[in-house]
């Protein structure tokens, strides 16, 4: 029966041990991870715009075959910037964490989004067409000898270093905007849907959802998490604390197995870099979000940090509690009085031992000893002695002749 109280024990405390741990960690993912306005919030402060900026700026400056001139591709940004300002790139975003956020919650089969960017083409379109007009109309016209160079060349409008009579500012403007609304020069999606978006960026291959399918349930349990181990830790504490049967040796126990968690939890988080290691793992394998990656662990980093400031106010919140149980232990053992010492059986005792207390054994009173019995004994012991009688004279037997007679 002893053997299978300490392995209950032994089980329950492993049981509390590991409730203690999950319980921190779900709670730390619920409070960081279940409200997608912190996450849009934290998602925005990131690179994540700029990173648009420069990869939408530089397939433009390709598709126009520019050389990379650094005029142009100020201009171009300039002009990304006014078609899509960080405000509403920021309202995309939201719409992106919102859809997502539902399908995690189990609202929809799969993320569900149409965000339409063909006003925002529109703009980028009519804003290179103003600067192709007005820098057209500021160039000198061309010679004889940059004509030949020209017209040797399919030129380009936006990197003319003059120009030609016969081109005008106006004709060439609406060329350039024609160009940029009818090809891939700037957002060659226009619509952005879940199945748009996957690793190749191409409108090929399977959405991104799919390579994560389980995702949905991992996130309704860790929002369950809390809850159920908080359930698990209470019982594991009342289990342990019934199959230990000393009051003292319970709070003892309970108190390292809580102080044990808050230091696991503790170097387990000071040490965690897991998490960003696998996210950049990730994200260098995937081609279509190459020129996001930057922001994307910059995100998985402040995520991971708000995670574990959470962790560690838990893991000190542990030691905190643990110390003042085994203080609070230690403290009333030294004030409360000695206990007596256990008696021992006499098979524990040495052999001198068991002889010494053979010698010392004395025999108890009989139970059936009476009252009376006792008082006498007590009078007899304290009061004066009794005297003796004295003696009888000595009667002499009869002779042989009165022995016949009386035959």
């Amino acid at each position: 029966m002893r053997v299978i109280r300490k392995l209950l024990v032994c089980l329950f405390s492993v049981a509390l041990f590991v409730s203690l741990i999950g319980l921190a960690l779900t709670t730390s993912t619920k409070v960081n991870l279940s409200n997608e306005a912190k996450t849009s919030s934290v998602l925005n402060s990131t690179s994540l715009y700029q990173d648009f900026l420069n990869k939408v700026t530089s397939e433009a400056d390709q598709s126009f075959n520019s050389s990379q001139s650094s005029a142009l591709n100020s201009e171009l940004k300039k002009a990304v910037t006014a078609a899509i300002p960080q405000s509403e790139f920021n309202n995309y975003v939201k719409t992106f964490v919102k859809a997502n956020y539902s399908w995690l919650q189990g609202n929809t089969a799969t993320p569900e989004f149409n965000i339409d960017l063909s006003a925002n083409k529109t703009a980028f379109a009519t804003k290179i067409s103003d600067y192709v007009n007005q820098n057209l109309s500021s160039l000198p016209e061309c010679d004889a000898v940059q004509l030949l160079q020209i017209s040797a060349v399919a030129f380009n409008p936006l990197t003319l270093a003059c120009r030609p009579e016969s081109l005008s500012s106006t004709q060439a403007a609406s060329q350039v905007k024609s160009e940029v609304n009818d090809s891939s020069v700037f957002l060659a999606n226009t619509v952005i849907t879940p199945s748009s978006l996957n690793a190749n960026n191409n409108n090929t291959g399977n959405a991104y959802y799919v390579s994560i399918v389980k995702a949905p349930k991992l996130y309704k349990w860790a929002m369950r998490g809390p809850y159920i181990f908080a359930v698990t830790s209470l019982l594991s504490i009342l289990l342990v604390y019934v199959c230990i049967r000393k009051r003292r040796k319970r709070v003892k126990v309970i108190g390292y197995i809580i102080l044990a968690s808050g230091l696991v939890l503790l170097l387990a988080r000071l040490s965690s870099n897991h998490i960003v290691t696998r996210a950049d793992q990730h994200f260098t394998k995937q081609q279509g979000i190459a020129e996001f990656r930057p922001a994307l662990i910059d995100f998985v980093n402040k995520l991971e940090a708000k995670v574990v400031n959470t962790e560690l106010l838990f893991a000190i919140g542990y030691v905190v509690i643990a110390l003042i149980i085994l203080i609070s232990y230690h403290y009333l053992k030294k004030r409360s009085p000695r206990a007596h010492k256990p008696k021992r059986n006499i098979e524990d005792l040495s052999e001198n031992e068991q002889e010494t207390n053979a010698d010392s054994i004395k025999l108890s009173p009989h139970r059936d000893s009476s009252p009376y019995i006792d008082s006498i004994t007590s009078d007899l012991s304290h009061g004066p002695k009794p005297k003796t009688a004295p003696p009888l004279p000595k009667v002499n037997a009869p002779s042989k002749n009165k022995r016949r007679l009386i035959q």
